[in-house]
């Protein structure tokens, strides 16, 4: 019997750069002063209501503030991720041997089992998931993918 081959990990996509994001940054901003404009609110309405205020202030800003931590180590370890595949990676080619409709919550989508393969590389096995933005895809098509052999870390190569 042969042994499992090797699990992959597939790198996260990178950001989009342009207007939206532009834009994103500006409700960002405009989110995390919601809080702290809640609680100096709070100062100047009636004294019945003014802890509630600058309560719901307070966990406004912490929630707000945790989400955009969230968001921000996200992208920063996607970043280190590509960073570290354009200075380790190799080419390879990963060939989809089954291909699953999935549910992605978002809508529907489809799962590709690959089996990556090239020069200096262990062969592994590995899963990405696609709302079917890209062409048509069949069991047995050949993708070009850039790996980290270090741990099978890999990217579509554009």
């Amino acid at each position: 019997m042969s042994p499992e081959p090797a699990e992959g990990k597939q790198a996260w996509p990178r950001q989009k750069q342009g207007f939206l994001t532009s834009l994103g940054r500006v409700f960002t901003a405009f989110e995390l002063l919601i809080g702290p404009a809640l609680m100096i609110g709070a100062w100047f309405i009636p004294t019945d209501g003014r802890w509630i205020m600058f309560g719901i202030g307070a966990l406004a800003a912490a929630v707000l503030i945790s989400d955009y931590n969230g968001d921000r180590t996200v992208k920063a370890e996607t970043r280190a991720q590509h960073d570290r595949l354009d200075r380790s990676g190799i080419p390879a080619t990963a060939e989809i041997v089954a291909i699953k409709e999935v549910d992605l919550g978002d809508g529907s989508g489809i799962q590709l089992r690959l089996r990556v393969e090239g020069n200096g590389l262990t062969p592994f096995e590995a899963d990405s998931t696609d709302h079917r933005r890209r062409p048509h895809y069949e069991v047995g098509n050949r993708l070009h993918v850039v790996v980290d052999p270090s741990d099978n870390l890999f990217r579509f190569h554009r």
